[in-house]
């Protein structure tokens, strides 16, 4: 068998959302499109040095000798779909990896996969190994999140996110005095998100939930008979601030670039301002506006 073994970066970038984009605008419409964000993508990872093996269906995986043009590549690529119809989640992962018959096979692969996965809409997640590989100065970048234990798995994950792109905080390193590695941790800075409905403000902060719904325990309630409800719910976790639709109608959200999402039983990450209307178009009549704005 031909087959060798490196230590690498791997990075995985998958598309978000493309799966509804073929009932909405058509086979063709959305074939041509998804297909040229794909090109696009390789373009950005082959440009910053990166080893192109593989796309297969909505995403592209490359490897990298150097986890800084990792990075440099992740970044570039969603600064790259920030004027796009279509949005990317990338998940990045440093270990070894067999090379076989023109593709890589083992743990880093699905590792880098896994993260892909559970990576929200605009968001890159890495692993600890990862982050151990850059230098100090692009560590603080990341947030750290809490270690989880991966499905097939036994040991825990260290896992870390992206700080969003023009963000002006920076981590802050400490030393963990009982961890069993001689690394770093990073530590997020705090976030909240005020959110404004029938001339009534509303203040969600760090650990603190907003339920929005029809029904009367809600934090924030909309007596409307199109709402569900538990319709949505604010989570803002790890310095960041999640919109959670668990509604049977779904959410409008419309950012401050009025970039408009739908969400359905999904979640997306709110930055700067921007307004939410749970079941209907914002532009329908009777639209109930909530607007948000995260400090």
């Amino acid at each position: 068998m031909n087959e060798s073994t490196q230590e690498v970066s791997l990075l995985l970038a998958d598309i978000s959302g493309s799966t509804p984009l073929y009932e909405e605008i058509g086979d063709s419409s959305a074939f041509n499109l998804v297909g040229a964000c794909l090109d696009g993508l390789k373009e950005v990872l082959l440009a910053h040095d990166g080893v192109f093996i593989s796309s297969k269906g909505d995403d592209v995986l490359g490897s990298f000798a150097n986890a800084s043009n990792a990075l440099k590549t992740a970044r570039a690529m969603l600064l790259q779909q920030a004027d796009s119809p279509l949005d990317i989640h990338v998940g990045i992962h440093s270990g070894h990896i067999i090379n076989f018959r023109g593709d890589v096979y083992g743990d880093t692969v699905n590792m880098a996969a896994r993260l892909a996965s559970l990576a929200k809409s605009g968001e890159i997640l890495a692993s600890g190994s990862f982050v151990d590989q850059l230098p100090r100065e692009e560590k603080r970048w990341f947030h750290a999140l809490d270690s989880i234990t991966l499905k097939g798995k036994s040991a825990s994950t260290r896992l870390y996110t992206l700080l969003e792109h023009g963000e002006t905080e920076r981590t802050k390193v400490v030393s963990i005095g009982t961890s069993s590695h001689s690394d770093s941790q990073l530590l997020q800075p705090r976030k909240s998100v005020t959110l404004e409905y029938d001339g009534v403000e509303y203040r969600c902060a760090e650990r603190k939930s907003l339920i929005i719904g029809r029904a009367d325990e809600c934090d924030l309630v909309i007596g409307k008979p199109w709402i569900s409800r538990h319709h949505a719910r604010i989570n803002p976790r790890h310095g960041r601030i999640e919109f959670e639709d668990q509604s049977s109608s779904g959410t409008y959200v419309v950012t401050q670039d009025a970039f408009e999402f739908f969400l359905h039983r999904d979640n997306v990450l709110l930055t700067g301002s921007g307004i939410i209307s749970p079941a209907l178009k914002p532009d329908a009549d009777e639209a109930e506006i909530i607007r948000y704005q995260v400090y």
